[in-house]
């Protein structure tokens, strides 16, 4: 499978796809390049208050962050904090010109690296659990006695590091202490590091065969990215929107119908709303309401990625479904879904209730600025 990333800014904003085998494109999160609360973003903070089960943590911002489970915690202590959740407000805050909340908020600080994860305030080495242990082993090994009697924090060693020698890791690991060393020294109240940009992030996850940018900042920045592992990085710079060479707008646009057809003639009407996303099955010039709620089920789970769909969200399947066909189309859905989309239970009404923490824009909202038709 081939994958190209096209970055593309506009304004203040910056917009990424990524397209599969030359066909599917996947839209990630506009990116506001000034915001300063995305997540790893490391501040330097001070309590403000402590209210029972959590405590506003003022980080230099607007608004404050928000720390759950605060103990031991008082009014004015200070210390290092990381960004584990950037809030966005919902559609009904936003229309009420509602400030949104504040940011969530770790107290456990970790520095990535396409190799490591590297945490200051603790110790040891460890693999990350894509990792085999057989296939670590002698790394890991490598990478314990080199820290062994050193002031380092821990390290949890990524799949990328088993394509690199020891010396290549050591080094690494020694400029990233050296890294929070220095940002550590001093430091007041507010931004201490800003976490990476979604350009490094899917660079690093997805490793794409290529890369497309119209804008020279995220073509240096793309190229860095790619330094460690390739000589001659396959990143290209175009003076030119390289969506609309690429005909990804045309692309996503035609994801962001309500109607989304199905094999069998039946369709899926989704619609949104302040407080919730509903997903219509809609029988069409389908013969079996048992094969159009099949469809459904399968197809649904890919609405989670490419229309960006988070909040509360209700599914109204087809026809009157009792318990053994409820069950079987859970079979066929869960095992699909993302790891942070919860399923809730069957209303009265027979609808599905799911709920996924609200974390992005949907994708009519993220591509709406940047449409020019």
């Amino acid at each position: 499978m081939s994958l190209t990333l096209f970055c593309h800014r506009q304004h203040n904003l910056r917009l990424l796809a990524l397209q599969k085998d030359a066909a599917d494109f996947v839209l990630f999160d506009a990116e506001d390049l000034e915001e300063k609360d995305t997540p790893e973003s490391i501040f330097y903070g001070r309590v403000q208050r402590v209210l029972g089960a959590f405590a506003l943590i003022d980080i230099g911002l607007d608004r404050p962050g928000v720390l759950n489970n605060p103990l031991h915690l008082k009014e004015g202590d200070t210390f290092f904090v990381q960004i584990k959740r950037q809030s966005t407000p919902d559609a009904g805050e936003a229309a009420k010109g509602l400030l949104k909340k504040g940011a969530q908020l770790s107290l456990k600080i970790a520095l990535i690296t396409p190799y490591f994860m590297y945490f200051p305030s603790q110790k040891g080495v460890s693999l990350s659990s894509s990792i085999e242990p057989e296939d670590g082993h002698f790394l890991l090994k490598d990478v314990e006695s080199f820290i062994q009697n050193k002031d380092f924090g821990k390290i949890i060693l990524r799949t990328k590091a088993l394509s690199c020698d020891a010396d290549f890791i050591f080094n690494a690991l020694i400029k990233t202490h050296e890294e929070w060393f220095s940002l550590s020294q001093n430091p007041t109240v507010g931004l201490i590091k800003k976490g990476r940009t979604q350009l490094e992030i899917l660079i690093d996850t997805y490793a794409p065969d290529a890369v497309y940018t119209d804008h020279i900042d995220d073509f240096h920045q793309a190229s860095k990215a790619f330094a460690f592992i390739l000589q001659t990085p396959p990143v290209h710079y175009k003076q030119s929107d390289v969506f609309e060479l690429s005909g990804a707008y045309e692309a996503l646009a035609d994801m962001m119908t309500p109607w989304i057809s199905l094999p069998s003639g039946g369709q899926l009407l989704i619609e949104y709303t302040s407080t919730l996303v509903s997903i219509d099955v809609n029988q069409g010039t389908c013969s079996s309401l048992k094969i159009l709620n099949e469809e459904a089920a399968k197809m649904i789970p890919t609405l989670f990625q490419t229309l960006q769909l988070g909040g509360n969200m209700i599914v109204d399947f087809a026809g009157n479904n009792d318990f053994r066909k409820r069950k079987k189309l859970l079979g066929i859905l869960k095992p699909h879904l993302p790891k942070d989309v919860e399923i809730c239970e069957w209303s009265p009404l027979g609808w599905l209730e799911i709920r996924r923490p609200k974390k992005r824009p949907y994708l009519k909202d993220i591509l709406g600025p940047f449409l020019k038709y």
